[in-house]
């Protein structure tokens, strides 16, 4: 997992030097520090020219990484507000999509443990000794026949 984010810091990297000085001044050195120590160096990363931006290959974490440069760092308040209430819908929309999918799976799991109970909680045939019988085990265990 820690490959993929050190792959995306580094697709972010390579991005970040081909923005404007002023909207990179905007990001604290800080982060920008970050970003250099954990990217892979190894990884092999160029935007393609002549292709648009939202044409890029990028990875997944790239983009969300992207996003949140972009919310923190160079967007308006309006703009964050919206991005921030976005990502709050899509988190309620994702939760409840894994509500329904997970409830359907614990309800068969109950069902099963509820069978199960039942079938542990049906009533057992004791069979019941006569008396001679239990005279007859007694003598045998008391001389160990």
């Amino acid at each position: 997992m820690n490959d993929v984010y050190a792959k995306a810091y580094t697709e972010l990297y390579e991005i970040l030097k081909n923005i404007s000085q002023n909207d990179l001044n905007k990001i604290p050195n800080e982060v920008l520090n970050m970003l250099d120590e954990k990217r892979d160096k190894e990884y092999e990363f160029k935007l393609q020219e002549n292709t648009e931006f939202e044409n890029q290959k990028l990875l997944r974490e790239t983009k969300i990484l992207l996003a949140i440069l972009y919310r923190d760092y160079w967007a308006t308040k309006e703009e964050k507000e919206k991005i921030i209430q976005k990502w709050k819908n899509d988190m309620i929309q994702y939760e409840e999509e894994n509500k329904i999918k997970y409830n359907k799976l614990f309800k068969n799991k109950k069902e099963q443990i509820i069978k199960q109970k039942n079938n542990e909680n049906l009533p057992i045939e004791v069979k019941k000794e006569k008396l001679f019988e239990k005279i007859i085990s007694f003598i045998k265990k008391y001389f160990k026949i």
